[in-house]
């Protein structure tokens, strides 16, 4: 992971560099600070892209074959550009995406000459994109202690607006981040109406990702997974924490004395809205990853591994880590119920995965070893 210096990790610092991008503001977004590269067209590749996602939408809405992501660019993966620099904004090099307020990041791995914004080494920590596959996600900070109303927002776009009484299956990723943040917040939300700036005065989300202090993993991907009644017409959204200061419930994951850094951050990926025909909210079943547990996380070695799926087939299972290069650095197999063992490892970011009999993964993630 690369090194940052003290002056570099302040958040006051950031502000800076990428406030001195941003001369010209419309509703708190830069209007008029894109890079060269795509600029000329991008304009006409949002209308273009829009385009062939309500033709896809139409067709699939015709044949029933299946759902389709009503949200541009969901994954981060399709970018304008690449990062060159440290102090240049990223976001502005993501398509179809944009900042309402503070300065959201994007992360890719294209940033080799940039390592604030590279993947999955950043300013931020070691973070891999919620599917290992890819090679973006972006991110938020959600509270801060050095000024008040201090949260950021990204505002995405949809392919077509939403109807009235409809409802649809709101999906998105959220991981915390392992460096350079000293809290973590409760909740990241989306909001399907422009919040005002911040600070609230009220809880502005539509639809929130909890995490309950007692639940906090520096090494998973949380999914909000809900359904959404649409009032008609919305075609953009905006991802945040919406919440006041004094509802955000911070939580301290860090060394607060380092006040430059008292902040809480957020990886975002995969985000998703669809019109849901299956299910309602009253039958949605537990994610795999609610009944697989991988904890502590960091670990100074010990570690357990709490699997709850009586009613898979998979009873026999097995525990793979790796380093980030890809060496696997320990293996063990495992039964349906709570598993411990040690790891005898140097302290580090590792990655791990939980395979079933089949072969098949059911969870990944980010494990930490400390001293």
């Amino acid at each position: 992971m690369p090194t940052f210096g003290a002056t570099e990790r302040t958040w006051a610092m950031k502000m800076q560099l990428l406030g001195e991008l941003e001369p010209t503001k419309y509703n708190g977004r830069a209007k008029d600070a894109r890079p060269n590269n795509g600029t000329a067209w991008r304009g006409w590749g949002k209308a273009i892209t829009r385009f062939l996602a309500f033709l896809l939408s139409l067709a699939y809405t015709i044949t029933g074959q299946c759902q389709v992501n009503l949200v541009l660019n969901g994954s981060f993966e399709e970018r304008i550009g690449c990062t060159v620099s440290n102090t240049v904004s990223s976001l502005l090099y993501c398509q179809d995406w944009e900042g309402l307020h503070g300065s959201p990041d994007y992360f890719h791995q294209c940033a080799s000459t940039a390592p604030w914004w590279s993947v999955p080494d950043n300013v931020f920590g070691t973070q891999l994109p919620s599917n290992t596959t890819d090679s973006a996600y972006a991110g938020i900070s959600t509270f801060t202690t050095l000024f008040p109303g201090g949260q950021e927002s990204l505002e995405g776009l949809l392919s077509e607006p939403l109807l009235a009484g409809v409802k649809y299956r709101v999906r998105m990723k959220a991981a915390i981040a392992d460096s350079n943040n000293n809290y973590t917040s409760c909740c990241v939300g989306i909001a399907f109406s422009p919040p005002p700036f911040p600070p609230y005065t009220e809880n502005l989300c539509d639809v929130e990702l909890r995490i309950p202090a007692d639940a906090i993993d520096l090494s998973v991907w949380y999914q909000l997974d809900t359904i959404y009644t649409a009032q008609g017409g919305e075609q953009e959204f905006y991802i945040g924490n919406f919440r006041p200061d004094d509802e955000s419930y911070p939580v301290v994951i860090g060394d607060t004395s380092e006040w430059q850094t008292n902040i809480a951050y957020f990886f975002i990926d995969d985000v998703e809205i669809y019109e849901d025909t299956l299910t309602s909210i009253e039958e949605e079943l537990p994610m795999i990853e609610d009944r697989i547990r991988v904890y502590p996380n960091p670990s100074t070695g010990m570690l357990v591994v709490d699997i709850k799926m009586a009613e898979s087939n998979d009873q026999s299972m097995s525990l793979k880590v790796t380093d980030l290069s890809g060496k696997t650095v320990y293996q063990s197999s495992m039964q349906v119920g709570m598993n411990r063992m040690e790891l005898t490892l140097a302290p580090s970011s590792y990655l791990y995965s939980i395979n079933g009999a089949s072969g098949a993964t059911l969870q990944n993630g980010k494990l930490v070893i400390v001293q």
